[in-house]
This record gives C-alpha cells, sequence and structure tokens, in this order.
C-alpha cells in the first residue's frame, strides 16, 4: 500500500511540474488543443520529473535505513536520466529542423535530417539506457 501511495504521489507531483514547466517554456497552454509534438513534449517532461522523484526517494530511502548506495546503481541512475534527455533533446531538435526545413526549403529532404539525428542523438540514448540495464542487473 505504501508503494502505491508513493507512485500516486509522485505521479502526481510530476503532472504538476510538467504542465506548470510547460506553460512557462511556452509548450502547452491551457485551455488549446495540443498538437502531436506538443503530447510527445509533455510526455518526456513527465517521465523526466517522475524518474527524478522516485530517483530522490530512493536514495532518501536508503540514508533512512543506513543502507548505502553502490557505485554501480549511481552509475545506472546516471545513465537512464541521461538516456531521457537524449530523447528530450531529440524532440526539440527534430521540431528545430522540420521549422528550418519549411521555413528555409532547404535542398535535404527532411527524412535525411531525421535519420542524421536519431543517429547522433537516439542512437547513444538507447546505448546509455541498455547499459544502465546490464549495469544495474549485473551480478558480483
Amino acid at each position: 500500500m505504501k508503494r502505491f501511495l508513493t507512485i500516486v504521489g509522485s505521479t502526481i507531483v510530476s503532472l504538476i511540474l510538467t504542465f506548470v514547466l510547460a506553460e512557462l517554456l511556452s509548450l502547452y497552454h491551457f485551455g488549446t488543443v495540443p498538437t502531436i509534438l506538443t503530447i510527445i513534449y509533455l510526455v518526456s517532461l513527465f517521465c523526466i520529473f517522475e524518474y527524478l522523484i522516485l530517483t530522490v526517494k530512493f536514495i532518501i530511502n536508503k540514508k533512512k535505513n543506513h543502507q548505502t548506495i553502490s557505485h554501480k546503481n549511481i552509475f545506472s541512475m546516471i545513465l537512464f536520466f541521461i538516456s531521457l534527455l537524449l530523447v528530450l533533446y531529440f524532440i526539440f531538435a527534430t521540431n528545430i529542423d522540420w521549422l528550418n526545413y519549411y521555413s528555409k526549403g532547404d535542398s535535404a529532404p527532411f527524412y535525411l535530417t531525421i535519420i542524421t539525428n536519431g543517429i547522433k542523438i537516439l542512437i547513444p540514448s538507447v546505448i546509455s539506457f541498455v547499459l544502465g540495464i546490464f549495469i544495474s542487473k549485473k551480478k558480483k
């Protein structure tokens, strides 16, 4: 029951933080119909806030119980966070590329720009996520 309340509480706080930050960054304004890109922004921000809140809760519980946090746990938490940030960066970069392509009429097709950004941004994101999983599951 306590875990359920922790997850529900962190979800509510993450939702509030997501919409406040989206309003401050002018990504989404209340009362407007969101586009697909706006929904992806909001979901990415929500995942980042949810991860940060649950990570802080994990660290607080470990310290409260006088347990140590292993180096592999710290390193895997950092890798997961970097992976989430890279996905958010990919979304921002894709939006900027889309605006540049349609405003200037670049000669390169838009899908080539997406593939290039995918290689530069998404592949390192997937690699850091997989490394985080392997490091956290590695047995002694």
